[in-house]
């Protein structure tokens, strides 16, 4: 399968479930649909990370085309795949392989270990649900939340990576990476320090306010 063409592969591939900032076990309840991007819990729709992000009108698709929207989704397979050891490297398009090699070096030069890779996450209380690319350790004990970007590093980063980390019982104190993987085999990273978390988290829980607020006025 060549990864640029993996448009049926579902990025919800790992079953492994962090415990979620609700205090019920919702394992099996928050499901998500790849068609609609819909994610619900017990059939009550939870607005996505990103979505809440565009309906506060910070996100500006102007750029994004067709082919960038299937770069990254490939580049994202790619280093999910490899995260989880079963990576075939022969599947893996020659467009796509710098920004596999640009996510592996950042994990060598950084000691990053991975331990969630495209995990489903949600927060019920707060409404809202996403899908984090990797969560994993540097320096042994200090827990990495990583967002993969295949271009620039927006601005709203820093509220897309608070918002999954508030799902995480001790997100407020992770590191918060958004890492630029380069069409040349490098890599920029992006950080957002603990002690910024909770002004990007109330920009972010802003953000999912407005999202609700144009969904009750369309219902």
């Amino acid at each position: 399968m060549n990864l640029i063409d993996a448009t049926s592969v579902s990025l919800l591939s790992s079953d492994a479930n962090p415990p979620p900032a609700a205090a019920e076990d919702c394992s099996t309840a928050v499901t998500f649909d790849p068609a609609t991007h819909c994610y619900r819990f017990h059939g009550t729709r939870l607005i996505s990370v990103t979505q809440a992000i565009q309906a506060a009108g910070l996100i500006d698709t102007e750029w994004y085309t067709e082919a960038a929207r299937q770069r990254g989704r490939a580049v994202h397979l790619a280093v999910h795949f490899d995260a989880e050891g079963d990576l075939d490297e022969s599947s893996v398009s020659p467009l796509i392989r710098p920004y596999l090699e640009a996510a592996r070096s950042f994990k060598r030069d950084t000691r990053f270990v991975t331990e969630l890779t495209e995990a489903r996450v949600w927060a019920l209380d707060a409404g809202y649900a996403g899908t984090i690319d990797h969560l994993g350790c540097i320096a042994k004990d200090q827990r990495v939340l990583v967002d993969w970007k295949t271009g620039l590093v927006p601005e709203w980063a820093r509220l897309q990576t608070a918002g999954y980390a508030h799902t995480f019982p001790n997100g407020a104190g992770f590191l918060r990476y958004a890492v630029q993987l380069k069409p040349d085999g490098g890599y920029k990273i992006t950080s957002f320090e603990p002690q910024e978390f909770r002004r990007d988290l109330t920009d972010f829980l802003a953000c999912v306010r407005v999202a609700r607020l144009q969904e009750e006025q369309y219902v």
